[in-house]
């Protein structure tokens, strides 16, 4: 199976702070596709879960 390295807005603990960081990703599977996202943003429920 292949991978595909991203960069990724992580927070690695509760009620910490976003950080940007690498993550390897497993090519997609049967039934499974991969988006190319070019744009996002954190919005209030991004921050909710970060809260727990």
């Amino acid at each position: 199976m292949s991978s595909t390295t991203i960069t990724a807005a992580v927070m690695p603990e509760l009620h910490g702070e976003f950080e940007m960081a690498q993550v390897t990703l497993d090519d997609p599977r049967a039934g499974e596709v991969q988006v190319r996202l070019v744009a996002t943003g954190v919005c209030h429920t991004d921050m909710a879960v970060r809260d727990g």
